[in-house]
């Protein structure tokens, strides 16, 4: 199921800024002026103050209420529009932005904008559509570039279209059903009936695919979520820090414990070598032969006195045991996978090769991709 219309929740989230008209003149054209009406069960609208306040003042209540009207003078459904659906933008500090004028004021804005649209399309009962118009340019770029960034098939993106002589009129919210005069700047009268209103659809590139499972499900910054897609076109770059004991990909860096550093490290090392990958048959009791294990203990003994550690020498005696070997790795993926906010990482995790009874493990990353911070 694809088509917008016949998702059970249905939401338009604008970007509105001085001109609350353009809420609905997209009402109108989305459930109104449409072979197949798109009807919102609920209207999201991020602002400033100012806007906000001219949302509260001509759409909501009864006075003069244009949402109701409009949803009277053409039998519409209700619209949810709770006080909690009108976003105001903030700064860092919590306070709310009256305007977008500071580099700082466009990265806040950018930040929450892209956060309410994942966390609207993070629910797949709901078909999202997004309008442009209205607010400052840069507010309907982030929103366009939000919805590309987490857009479904179900999602979509338009800008409303208005007759010139309508367009920005303060009196003008949407055609009406019958005659209603209005005043142009130089006192040309109007008839709203007369108004053509219409949406322009917006195709746009869908990269949730390439977005990393911790990008589609927890908060991230405009910032993060555009490097992550970068990503994907960027070759792969893994650091590994001793001196820190950090694993660092792209924006991700992750501290590990010296025993996970040392297997990392183990497999790191290898990569673009001769014999990339370390071998290990999954059948009866078998273990990493003792050439590779060397290998592990010489990086983990960096760290610790491995003499000290039974444990350790007991799993390691005839080489790496299968239990000891999958926990580490199963750990090790683990983190890995929750931590790096990348589209692919599973090509930075210790993978496995070959067929059951005959398996091999190695990272699958050229060696020029790969740096090792002594």
């Amino acid at each position: 199921m694809h088509n917008p219309a016949d998702f059970p929740r249905r939401v338009l989230l604008t970007v509105s800024g001085l001109t609350p008209q353009i809420i609905t003149e997209t009402i109108y054209a989305l459930a109104v002026n449409r072979a197949v009406p798109f009807l919102p069960t609920r209207l999201v609208v991020m602002t400033t103050s100012d806007g906000a306040n001219r949302v509260r003042l001509t759409l909501s209540g009864s006075a003069p209420g244009w949402l109701a009207r409009l949803r009277e003078d053409y039998q519409l459904p209700p619209i949810a529009f709770n006080p909690a659906d009108l976003s105001t933008l903030a700064d860092r500090s919590g306070a709310a932005l009256a305007d977008i004028r500071t580099d700082a004021d466009n990265v806040a804005a950018a930040d929450a904008i892209t956060e309410m649209v994942r966390e609207l399309t993070a629910d797949a009962d709901c078909a999202l559509h997004v309008s442009l118009a209205g607010g400052r340019k840069t507010l309907g770029f982030f929103a366009a570039y939000a919805l590309s960034l987490y857009g479904r098939a179900q999602d979509r993106l338009s800008h409303v279209l208005v007759s010139p002589e309508f367009e920005s009129n303060p009196d003008f919210y949407y055609p009406t059903p019958y005659d209603q005069v209005i005043y142009t700047r130089e006192r040309a009268p109007l008839n709203t009936r007369d108004a053509r209103v219409s949406l322009a659809d917006i195709p746009f590139v869908r990269m949730r695919g390439g977005l990393s499972e911790a990008l589609r499900t927890g908060r991230a910054s405009y910032a993060e979520a555009v490097a992550a897609v970068q990503g994907q076109l960027d070759p792969p770059r893994l650091v590994i820090d001793r001196s820190t004991r950090t694993v660092r990909v792209g924006r991700s860096s992750i501290e590990l414990d010296p025993s996970l550093l040392a297997f990392y490290l183990w497999f790191a090392r290898k990569c673009g070598t001769a014999e990339p990958r370390i071998g290990m048959s999954e059948t009866g009791r078998q273990f990493i032969e003792r050439r590779h294990t060397a290998a592990f203990l010489e990086e983990y003994g960096r760290w610790v006195n491995v003499t000290e550690r039974p444990e350790l020498i007991d799993a390691l005696k005839n080489g790496m045991d299968l239990p000891y070997f999958r926990s580490k790795r199963a750990k090790l993926n683990r983190i890995l996978r929750s931590r790096i906010i990348d589209p692919s990482p599973e090509r930075y995790l210790i993978q496995r090769f070959g067929r059951r009874g005959r398996a091999e493990y190695g990272v699958e990353l050229p060696r020029e991709t790969v740096s090792i911070i002594e």
